[in-house]
């Protein structure tokens, strides 16, 4: 799925919602109707999830954020690292900070 995919998909919840709720464009008010409210807050978090599993970029807090109307539409989600530290770039980072504390160490000796 595409960005644009789930943008429509979260629009589509979003309106939904604001139906189940009772929203009325015209005026702002809202009628809590709140057993229907809940059964599409439901759907849009098993979707979440379902997506989520699907794509593990992909940001189902965000999603529902959105759903929910606390975050605008097109916003985008705050980015994760794209690669986890693999054993090799954690003993390499390990690596050089222990030479740079040796250097450091070497170059301000310790007077007793």
């Amino acid at each position: 799925m595409t960005r644009k995919d789930y943008i429509l998909l979260a629009k589509t919840l979003n309106l939904s919602l604001q139906s189940a709720r009772g929203f009325d464009a015209a005026n702002g008010t809202t009628a809590q109707c709140g057993n229907n409210a809940a059964g599409v807050l439901l759907t849009a978090g098993r979707i979440a999830n379902a997506l989520a599993e699907d794509n593990l970029g992909f940001d189902s807090f965000h999603f529902l954020a959105v759903v929910r109307g606390e975050r605008p539409l097109t916003s985008r989600p705050i980015r994760k690292p794209s690669t986890p530290f693999t054993k090799a770039m954690l003993r390499d980072l390990h690596n050089r900070n222990v030479r740079k504390v040796c250097d450091e160490a070497n170059r301000n000796p310790v007077t007793a």
